[in-house]
């Protein structure tokens, strides 16, 4: 493991555990102490991951397996608004403090009500956000660090001078600008929601074109942010444009939206990303196998592009020679050789 689970807070301590989502103890493993709230966060994380199932679930008012979900999913909802409801109250007290307790003490900090539906809402969109939609982040960057090694050396050589082998923290930050640079690029190519619906809250001009309030828009990062208009060698994995960098056009780098409706989870992603990868590139080299073929593939419909049919390599020690992990790999994943190999 690259990180472990932090103990309870002390004195002034509130740093809240994000696998413990409400403390339901949301972890991928054999603990279940309460497999009907897991079950509920993952039905609901399920159905926000794939559009054929949110518009299924929306506008089906029948249930179709796997597809429309909306009876289940109204059971789900009314499971975790019970359990925020006995935290709030304080009839329950998850063994951690967790995430439900955080946004319960910033919802009142803000002067908001403690509405269990709002901190719900809260709570599931930062888990999907910050957690959930940056797995596919750590798989593209870890990808790209291998097919890349000057880069994967430069990232190294960074994490052993700031962290020295420890998982890097928070505090770190600002002693690991390349490792900054290197998510932003990772995202910049493979952004979490390649595409998402955008509504106009009243008229707006835009390109030359009157659009009237409530106009549907499709936003494509996946198109804005490989632009050779915003960025040079938009196709190359260069993480070198971002350091000391911010200055880029309006509109060109959003992967985390822009404005009140930007992404909630972005802090808690990036905290996520440079504890893991930088864990992992710290302990492990990955070796790709050579002459496999990876596309970038959205599923069906979906908006979240990972490396199909998935990435093989083979796990050693990491001995800092970033040279051996680069092989050679077919696909139009950017370093890969055009085409297939056959």
């Amino acid at each position: 493991m690259v990180g472990r689970h932090a103990a309870g807070p002390g004195p002034g301590d509130h740093r809240a555990d994000p696998a413990d989502l409400q403390g339901l103890h949301v972890r991928r493993g054999p603990r279940r102490d309460r497999p009907d709230l897991d079950a509920a966060v993952d039905l609901y994380i399920d159905i926000l991951e794939s559009l054929p199932r949110r518009l299924a679930t929306t506008l089906v008012p029948f249930a179709i397996p796997g597809l429309a979900q909306r009876g289940r999913l109204r059971e789900a909802t009314a499971t975790i608004d019970a359990r925020i409801r006995t935290i709030a109250d304080g009839t329950a007290a998850p063994p951690h403090y967790s995430l439900a307790e955080a946004v319960l003490r910033e919802v009142e900090r803000a002067g908001l009500p403690r509405d269990p539906e709002l901190v719900r809402d809260f709570v599931l969109q930062l888990h999907f956000a910050g957690l959930t939609s940056v797995a596919s982040t750590i798989v593209w960057s870890l990808l790209l660090l291998s097919l890349h090694p000057a880069q994967a050396r430069q990232m190294l050589d960074q994490l052993h001078e700031a962290a020295g082998g420890r998982v890097p923290t928070p505090e770190d930050v600002k002693r690991l600008p390349y490792v900054e640079a290197v998510l932003n690029e990772s995202i910049r190519l493979y952004p979490a929601a390649a595409w998402e619906f955008k509504r106009t809250l009243g008229p707006l001009d835009l390109g030359g074109h009157r659009l009237p309030e409530k106009s549907q828009l499709i936003v494509a990062p996946w198109v804005t942010q490989r632009s050779p208009r915003s960025f040079e060698d938009p196709l190359l994995f260069r993480p070198e444009r971002f350091l000391g960098r911010a200055d880029y056009d309006s509109g060109s780098f959003l992967p985390w939206g822009t404005g009140e409706r930007s992404c909630i989870g972005k802090s808690l992603a990036r905290n996520a990303f440079r504890s893991v990868v930088g864990g992992i590139v710290q302990r492990f080299r990955l070796d790709l196998v050579p002459d496999q073929h990876i596309e970038p593939h959205p599923g069906y419909l979906g908006t979240r592009v990972l490396p199909r049919p998935g990435v093989l390599v083979v796990l050693a020690a990491q001995d800092g020679d970033t040279e051996r992990s680069a092989a050679r790999v077919h696909g139009s994943v950017v370093g890969a050789v055009p085409g297939t190999g056959a």
